[in-house]
């Protein structure tokens, strides 16, 4: 059978021949053309489900992230708002300029980044994920 705990698809191109004989000793398929295609079409069946679940977990970890980033973004905006809008100017001049420094260091947007210049949100992961589908549309029709 098709080894499941193969590092490569070299390592299951290894073993084909030793399944093919097995088969074909009990006697369940008599054509090894026939025997071939299935074993193909297993090893292929297979790398397609190992594609789709890579692809899926590296979706849902960028929406993970995503979704934090929009997180981050949103409380910093809160922060900023929070701060005016409390009684900081009746406070004394020490705890003033405290509440202006955080007003102010509020104000400049809080992000993720992938790579310093990505911002990572929920608004730039649609984008991905329509480039890509885009990308994928345009494979699919060349070949």
């Amino acid at each position: 059978m098709v080894n499941l705990f193969a590092r490569t698809p070299a390592d299951n191109f290894r073993v084909m021949p030793y399944n093919l004989r097995l088969f074909a000793m009990l006697g369940l398929w008599g054509d090894r053309r026939k025997l071939y295609r299935l074993y193909v079409l297993l090893l292929l069946a297979l790398n397609v489900i190992n594609i789709a679940v890579l692809l899926m977990s590296i979706f849902i970890e960028m929406l993970c992230f995503s979704y934090l980033g929009n997180q981050l973004t949103e409380e910093n905006a809160n922060i900023s708002h929070s701060a005016f809008n409390c009684r900081w100017y009746d406070e004394p001049i020490v705890i003033r300029k405290y509440f202006l420094r955080i007003i102010l260091q509020a104000h400049r947007k809080a992000t993720i980044t992938a790579g310093k210049f990505y911002n990572v949100n929920i608004v730039t992961f649609a984008q991905l994920i329509k480039t890509s589908y885009t990308y994928y549309m345009i494979m699919k029709e060349m070949f």
